[in-house]
């Protein structure tokens, strides 16, 4: 499984999450300043943006094979959602006041999930990358999301045990965490302080 994890990590770094131009991301974080605490998004944004770069990642690396819809909807409750992939992945976040998302946490029970649900955790996060932070370059952004996760995987199957490493893209910092007793592999989206 550690390879086919890898594979698809090294597949997301390859293609660059596809996505759209960075003009038309712009307008989706405009309302994002220097001081927010929080992502800049609300969480339909994000899912949007996100969505738009799966597509066209997916129609470049599978064009004559079925790719499944993962088009998942956002369920919104007061300060909180939750996007529920499979029962071996998820994602769910805090909302501020304002409506932005500030705080976002991936869940993946590796040990339960299938080859298939790891990549798509793995483009989902490029793109997340990608969406967060349109006014970098995309194989920079996506790019080091699949580098931290792929040496947080690597590190955890060798030493069999709990690894975490974090790095700052832009203004996003992300953490993820793998615990190779448990098969629990997450990663956490906040804004950098």
């Amino acid at each position: 499984m550690k390879k086919l994890i890898l594979a698809g990590l090294v597949s997301l770094a390859l293609v660059g999450c596809g996505g759209s131009d960075k003009a038309e991301q712009a307008e989706a974080t405009s309302n994002q300043t220097e001081a927010s605490k929080d992502l800049g998004l609300t969480p339909k944004q994000i899912n949007d943006g996100v969505e738009t770069i799966l597509k066209d990642a997916f129609s470049q690396i599978s064009s004559d094979q079925a790719v499944k819809d993962w088009n998942t909807p956002i369920v919104v409750q007061d300060d909180m959602f939750v996007v529920n992939f499979s029962p071996a992945l998820s994602l769910d976040g805090g909302i501020a006041k304002n409506g932005n998302v500030y705080e976002m946490k991936y869940s993946a029970l590796a040990a339960q999930a299938t080859p298939e649900e790891m990549m798509f955790f793995a483009f989902h996060a490029g793109a997340l990358a990608r969406t967060l932070s349109p006014e970098l370059d995309k194989e920079q952004s996506a790019g080091e999301v699949v580098k931290l996760l792929s040496d947080v995987v690597t590190k955890a199957s060798e030493t069999k045990e709990v690894a975490n490493n974090e790095v700052a893209i832009g203004k996003i910092v992300y953490k993820v965490g793998a615990n190779p007793d448990k098969g629990i592999l997450t990663l956490t989206v906040v804004p950098s302080e």
